[in-house]
């Protein structure tokens, strides 16, 4: 209900204005893409960023406007709107019995196929769970977080982060490889694309380092991310 009043909002901003409408997709609550209009020279969000809780959605409250406000400063000209989803059980066929955690690669995947046709959306999962893939010669391999580069969708996990007030790092890191950016070619253990390598410290990342910033802001202009 809250994503079919904040695209009526979007629509009636930008039809008050009189300006120019161009067209996108936005996911309605039957799981299905939707057209609507959205003015590409006003403020109104053309562009979606959804977070999707597998599990207790109290644990993510917050987490929308902390997510808001890093991609504006990062990048206000592309126009993000974040929203949270309803809750949902995390999907049993990702989940990896031998070593009693889900495979995020199977996430990603599963959410890729759910929004695509929603150009305009990228979806992300959050979890309390622990979530693994095949990386560093180890078949089944824990992590934090795990995102196509690029692509439209992302997963992460809360179980390696210590304190609930540095998620939002994490999801921005997950994200920005969404739109493109590898981790910090400058190895900037401030830098929120620090590559975790195993032992990362979130709580210390607290900007985008200038490589990475010329680097993003690169993708948006050749790509339009």
């Amino acid at each position: 209900m809250n994503r079919i009043i904040s695209t009526s909002l979007v629509l009636l901003m930008c039809m008050t204005i009189g300006l120019g409408l161009t067209e996108c997709k936005h996911a309605t609550d039957n799981d299905n893409c939707e057209t609507v209009y959205v003015d590409t020279l006003c403020c109104c969000p053309h562009k979606f960023v959804y977070i999707q809780p597998y599990g207790d959605e109290k644990y993510f409250d917050g987490l929308c406007s902390e997510l808001q406000d890093d991609i504006y400063k990062l990048m206000p000209e592309a126009g993000y709107a974040v929203e949270l989803l309803p809750a949902k059980p995390i999907p049993q066929s990702a989940y990896y019995a031998p070593k009693k955690r889900y495979r995020a690669d199977k996430i990603i995947a599963l959410q890729k196929a759910e929004y695509k046709d929603c150009n305009e959306v990228v979806v992300i999962g959050v979890t309390k769970k622990d979530i693994s893939t095949t990386i560093h010669g180890q078949k089944d391999y824990g992590i934090m977080g795990l995102s196509y580069r690029p692509g439209n969708s992302c997963v992460v996990s809360s179980y390696r982060v210590r304190d609930r007030k540095n998620l939002h790092k994490l999801v921005l890191h997950e994200f920005l490889h969404s739109r493109g950016l590898p981790h910090c070619q400058k190895d900037d253990p401030r830098c929120y694309m620090k590559d975790a390598k195993g032992k990362g410290n979130v709580a210390i990342q607290e900007h985008l380092c200038e490589s990475c910033k010329k680097t993003l802001q690169s993708n948006i202009k050749n790509s339009q991310i």
